[in-house]
């Protein structure tokens, strides 16, 4: 059976194939940090009280309990168009599709960028 020989990470140490060195978990823990530091909470990006009872009931209707993407369970509401700001376009219920969180996550790193990624127009 083939196997990948083991690296040798920037810091000097040996890890094996596929493993991330404690170096580069530590880089990546003091990156998120910073990133999530800026970051605006939940409720300065426009999910307050009337958003969360809105978007509870809104998955509860038998036709919006399934992924629109994979059909797994849906656990949260994704927006069609990203409202960034546009409180009219946050509370319009057409503008929402259910949604679990994998593939909620996958759609805005694809339209919203992420991870290095620019963001791409919604398609």
């Amino acid at each position: 059976m083939p196997f990948k020989a083991p690296r040798i990470c920037t810091c000097g140490k040996v890890v094996p194939a596929g493993i991330k060195c404690e170096c580069q978990k530590a880089r990546k823990r003091a990156a998120d940090k910073i990133y999530d530091a800026k970051r605006p909470n939940a409720r300065q990006r426009g999910y307050d009280k009337d958003w969360e009872r809105a978007a509870k009931l809104f998955l509860t209707r038998r036709e919006n309990r399934a992924c629109v993407i994979c059909g797994e369970e849906a656990t949260v509401v994704d927006h069609r168009i990203a409202f960034k700001g546009d409180d009219a376009l946050r509370m319009d219920v057409r503008n929402w599709q259910p949604m679990c969180r994998p593939c909620n996550s996958c759609k805005n790193v694809r339209r919203e960028g992420g991870f290095g990624r620019k963001p791409k127009d919604a398609v």
